[in-house]
């Protein structure tokens, strides 16, 4: 097994703004609270020391009623039940990470942000003894985007699941029909230790009621060794706790104009990850999740789903605050009221968004955690390493745009580049040549100089030419070249984007304790895992 590092600017998988937090790019440093190195904690801890007795208590009972009633059963001696009842102590901190409720897990980099939570929480407790850390995956069932959840690729086929939500919480969606997904899927098998795998997968999503139960399950029992505690936040009693933060929210609508501020800050740098609204939170009812809109004094639900005085809805809101489930702005700090927290481990596009929030947080008077770059790898496979030997490329030449990639395997297959050479030299000389003359006789030179301009375009076109001929002679090799891309990169980004992390169990199961093996660095980068 061979590991290679790729740099998080020199792979081009990730925002200009990612690259810059992460290389401590100055203008950023009025974004964030703390760079996110070790040291850093030590600060954090400080500050997050004052998460009441209160909050802790309610935090620790909602999480054991959650799993209780998920039909999980958590042993004292479990290592999810020590973490749970940890979190009423105050020298305990959480460290998070979260996603959407995507099918089996989703693709790989779901399981790679879980495992760099992991990871962090146990480098942490060797950095700071006298504290605990709890690694914390929080679901976000309340999500309505239906398409973003209901499919999953395995070795390049697509699953879906055909459903329809009614714009209700995708965490609340019950599990007809998923069975046939599974059928499909159980086509691909190859082995009885493939379907050994896959009914394992299945059985937290066949012995559920909803779509935020098995995934609840399918994490739990993939990770309840390592003590990780996932979080069901649509829950009425977490709900009350940011309360103040909900009403804050629609009735000043503040949130939306410190949002504004920060990305016309942003904008000559960095495009902006996310707008915001005017009110940052959706309404939930049997009609769906629905945006809450102020019109004219009062406050509309969707299409005049319903329309509520702001009597009523302050009304609504203290005594229903399930029923308010916040945006891609207000979901961070609801994570952050109801939790002990110090870290939020996320991808790129997360990490983005994140960044653009600080001053909504100082608003609000909560805590901005630490932002980590969950870690990013790729899997090249078996036989890859001397398919790349013979080519004279590495994983990293792959991830250029795909004209760089074919320029630079000819370059480097005609790396002697003679007819470059001989061109330059030829303009070298007459450049020379005009340059003389043009001290003995200006209209010879000027002459010479009309003549160098024809040569020039004579050149250009005969190197035009001979690079042709080069790429033709090389086609079939070419050919090859993009298919390695096409598997590095399926729909043009890393595969850890779009194939599940079935298939690491499925093909490659020796991976998967390889990959925790590795430790989570301060710094990130991708590694690129090479198979013999």
């Amino acid at each position: 097994m061979k590991v290679e590092e790729i740099g998080i600017r020199e792979s081009n998988q990730f925002p200009e703004i990612v690259c810059d937090y992460l290389e401590g790019n100055p203008f950023l440093s009025d974004f964030y609270a703390h760079p996110p190195v070790i040291d850093s904690y030590a600060d954090a801890i400080k500050i997050k020391s004052n998460f009441s007795a209160e909050k802790r208590k309610i935090l620790t009972e909602e999480l054991l009623k959650t799993y209780d009633q998920y039909g999980v059963e958590l042993e004292d001696t479990s290592a999810v039940k020590q973490n749970i009842t940890r979190l009423n102590n105050s020298n305990t901190f959480t460290i998070t990470t979260g996603h959407q409720l995507c099918l089996l897990g989703g693709p790989m980099y779901v399981h790679f942000k879980i495992q760099s939570v992991l990871k962090l929480a146990a480098q942490l407790k060797q950095s700071y003894p006298d504290s605990h850390f709890v690694p914390v995956f929080w679901m976000a069932s309340e999500d309505h985007d239906f398409a973003e959840v209901n499919h999953v690729k395995l070795f390049g086929k697509a699953f879906t699941w055909d459903k329809n939500s009614r714009q209700q919480p995708v965490g609340r969606l019950d599990l007809d029909g998923i069975e046939k997904v599974f059928d499909q899927m159980l086509s691909m098998v190859r082995d009885d230790e493939q379907q050994r795998i896959l009914d394992a997968c299945f059985e937290s999503y066949l012995n559920s009621k909803t779509l935020a139960q098995a995934t609840l399950k399918y994490i739990h029992n993939y990770y309840k060794q390592s003590g990780l505690v996932i979080i069901e936040p649509d829950n009425k009693v977490l709900k009350k706790e940011f309360e103040t933060t909900i009403i804050k929210d629609i009735t000043k609508r503040q949130n939306f104009e410190h949002l504004k501020q920060t990305n016309l800050r942003f904008k000559p740098n960095y495009k902006p990850q996310v707008n915001g609204r005017e009110i940052n939170f959706f309404h939930i009812s049997e009609k769906g999740r629905n945006l809450i809109k102020h019109e004219n004094g009062e406050y509309v639900i969707g299409d005049r789903v319903k329309v509520y005085s702001e009597d009523e809805i302050l009304q609504e809101i203290a005594e229903h605050p399930e029923r308010f489930s916040p945006n891609v702005v207000m979901r961070p700090l609801f994570q952050e009221s109801i939790l002990p927290n110090l870290a939020y481990v996320g991808g790129p596009g997360e990490i983005s968004y994140w960044l653009q929030l600080k001053s909504i947080f100082e608003y609000n008077q909560i805590p901005l955690p630490i932002l980590h770059l969950r870690e990013s790898f790729i899997i090249a496979g078996k036989g890859l390493a001397g398919k790349l030997s013979k080519l004279g490329l590495m994983v990293k030449d792959f991830l250029q745009p795909e004209n760089q990639l074919i320029e630079h395997f000819i370059n480097v297959r005609n790396s002697d580049n003679a007819a470059e050479s001989i061109s330059g030299g030829i303009l070298q000389l007459t450049q020379d040549l005009i340059d003389k003359v043009k001290s003995i006789d200006a209209g010879l030179g000027s002459d010479l100089i009309k003549w160098k301009s024809e040569q020039d375009k004579y050149l250009t076109h005969l190197i035009k030419r001979v690079n042709q001929l080069r790429k033709d002679s090389l086609s079939s090799e070419t050919e090859k070249l993009l298919k390695i891309r096409q598997y590095l990169l399926p729909e043009g980004a890393l595969a850890e984007r779009s194939e599940s992390f079935l298939v690491l169990q499925l093909q490659s199961p020796h991976l998967v304790n390889y990959l925790m093996e590795l430790p989570f660095t301060e710094k990130p980068f991708i590694r690129n895992i090479l198979e013999a």
